[in-house]
């Protein structure tokens, strides 16, 4: 599975994509919402790992540009999303959109 890894702490980017690696995944990493959202309009992505709180766009709001409208169709290349946050309340720590 060809998978985006989207956080802006180097150390959590290398974490996740190492274990995915580790399974077999061929993983692609970015440091912020803009080199994410270039990435995913490459195309051929088939998941995004993104962290909500990115220096320059908030993860949600890259999920809300380019995740709904294409899941309308459900094509092939529409990637499915997973955002995550380290902040303390529970609901907040990760949120799936499928």
């Amino acid at each position: 599975m060809k998978i985006l890894v989207v956080d802006d702490e180097p150390s959590i980017v290398d974490a996740v994509a190492t274990a995915l690696r580790y399974e077999g995944h061929d993983v692609i990493e970015a440091p912020n919402g803009l080199r994410a959202a270039s990435t995913v309009r490459k195309g051929g992505i088939e998941l995004v790992i993104i962290d909500v709180m990115l220096p320059d766009v908030h993860g949600t709001e890259v999920v809300r540009v380019f995740g709904p409208k294409e899941w309308i169709s459900r094509s092939s290349s529409s990637p499915r999303w997973t955002q995550w946050t380290t902040r303390s309340q529970a609901l907040e720590q990760v949120v799936t959109i499928m």
